[in-house]
């Protein structure tokens, strides 16, 4: 309803002046960590430490995120574990394809003779197939577009058969084929199925929100694609993610419908959030919509 919607825009709005308060308690995280790194001297224990501040810095702090996948790399060479040594790698790849270093991704992803590490399969897949959306997001040319939307969806569909059905990464990747073939009305009785499990602190969360919202957005119903809009970036902030995609939609929405006030502070916090985070994509994605909402604001 109309009034639902509302005290959901009331919550975000909440959420985007507290967004201070997110990121301090990310840092109380962050910090743990580095001392939990000063009292370890063991190189499995520093590989593991380094991990956690990769995942931690993932979609926060993408620099910071690339210097821990840096360490995790040359201590899994130090202990020469090949399974170590991969997923180091998988991650460096990933965090190299938030900043836009795609030919230092694709360069990485290449060296990975994957079959030497079976159960990092899915995972491999799954890199393979963001990395190469974010070009084809990013690309200049259809034609280069079109290349690297099929590689995307190859990858995809090849991690389908790594994840186990009821895993959150399985219901991830089939609700993104779902939608690519049109098919809203099955994505969203996967998803909307799927939803209420989440736990409120998860990562998954901000994600499946915004897949559930695109759903809607196919079947053309506004009310409900800006709901769960709503949903996901209230997650997003909520966990201090800097590296998004639902403000910055919710924010063209919110000035297609005249709320230019709404529009504005969204895609300011945007902005904001993309630049701290050196997320290359999401800045170059903001800059084209900025000037629009600012005009209008102004």
């Amino acid at each position: 309803s109309q009034n639902n919607s509302e005290q959901l825009l009331q919550e975000l709005d909440q959420t985007v002046a507290d967004y201070q308060l997110y990121s301090d308690k990310k840092e109380i995280q962050i910090n743990k960590l580095k001392e939990l790194l000063l009292s370890t001297s063991s190189d499995i224990q520093k590989y593991d430490v380094y991990g956690k501040l990769y995942a931690e810095y993932k979609s926060y702090q993408s620099d910071s995120a690339l210097i821990y996948a840096r360490k995790s790399f040359q201590i899994a060479e130090k202990l020469n574990d090949i399974e170590k040594l991969n997923h180091a790698r998988l991650n460096l790849a990933s965090i190299m394809g938030t900043l836009g270093m795609y030919k230092e991704a694709t360069d990485i992803l290449n060296q990975i003779n994957i079959t030497t590490s079976p159960e990092l399969k899915g995972y491999y897949f799954t890199v393979n197939s963001v990395v190469y959306g974010y070009m084809s997001d990013y690309a200049a040319s259809l034609q280069e577009k079109e290349k690297y939307i099929v590689l995307t969806k190859k990858y995809r569909d090849s991690s389908l058969n790594c994840y186990k059905p009821q895993s959150s990464a399985y219901i991830m990747a089939k609700s993104s084929t779902l939608l690519d073939a049109g098919k809203h009305d099955e994505t969203l009785a996967l998803l909307l199925n799927y939803f209420p499990n989440i736990a409120q602190n998860s990562d998954d969360r901000a994600v499946i929100a915004y897949i559930i919202s695109q759903a809607y957005r196919q079947k053309k119903d506004l009310e409900q694609e800006k709901k769960w809009l709503t949903i996901s970036a209230i997650s997003d902030l909520q966990l201090a993610k800097k590296e998004y995609i639902s403000l910055r939609s919710l924010a063209f929405l919110m000035y297609e419908s005249g709320a230019i006030d709404r529009a504005y502070t969204y895609i300011k916090r945007s902005l904001e959030d993309a630049l701290f985070c050196n997320a290359r994509l999401r800045t170059y994605e903001i800059s084209k919509m900025l000037p629009i909402i600012n005009e209008a604001y102004q």
